[in-house]
């Protein structure tokens, strides 16, 4: 189903903007998009000291590796964002007359915020593993994909430019990652 929503996303993208404007877009987001995979290992380890405290009972210790993951990985997702935006500036890659109407600043923002928001969502994601909550975070992204495809259609009907392109990619992280704190910190209680 997922799939099937992001072949439509994908489908309406590229018949809203041209081929050099979307491929633009496609290149910035694939920066982004490798940086959020990148997290040495500590979902990983999240995921099994959530697990093992979970069974043991030992709630101050799940409450312990969520924090200093949750610390661990905001820090570790500041430095890619960093290092990402370093790169655009030092290679200067984007800079060509094709994309003159658009900010890359404004878009590097945005994309940014994005990434943020989904690096540390992705961490909360891991949370939920550990705790055996697959099935809310299934219900959680199927809800937020149908979410997207519905901005993807805005977009596509009154063919908006790329800023809300890229403004609707971190309003879909933003959300996420609200939705997953939120219910997180109900869960607590």
């Amino acid at each position: 189903m997922i799939s099937g929503l992001g072949f439509i996303n994908f489908s309406l993208n590229l018949k809203t903007y041209e081929y050099g404007v979307f491929g633009f877009y496609l290149i910035l987001s694939a920066y982004w998009s490798i940086g959020a995979s990148i997290d040495f290992g500590f979902g990983v380890s999240s995921i099994k000291n959530i697990a093992e405290a979970l069974k043991a009972g030992d709630y101050f210790r799940i409450n312990k590796v969520i924090n200093t993951f949750l610390f661990t990985y905001i820090i570790v997702g500041l430095l890619i964002c960093s290092v990402i935006y370093s790169l655009f500036y030092l290679y200067d890659s984007v800079r060509t007359t094709d994309y003159t109407d658009y900010d890359i600043n404004l878009l590097l923002l945005f994309f940014g915020l994005g990434f943020i928001s989904r690096y540390i969502a992705g961490f909360l994601i891991t949370v939920y593993e550990g705790l055996s909550e697959f099935v809310l975070v299934s219900k959680i992204n199927l809800s937020l994909t149908f979410f997207n495809t519905v901005l993807t259609v805005i977009i596509f009907i009154f063919k908006l430019s790329l800023y809300y392109l890229v403004g609707s990619q971190f309003i879909y992280a933003l959300f996420l990652f609200l939705i997953l704190l939120f219910r997180l910190n109900s869960m607590e209680k």
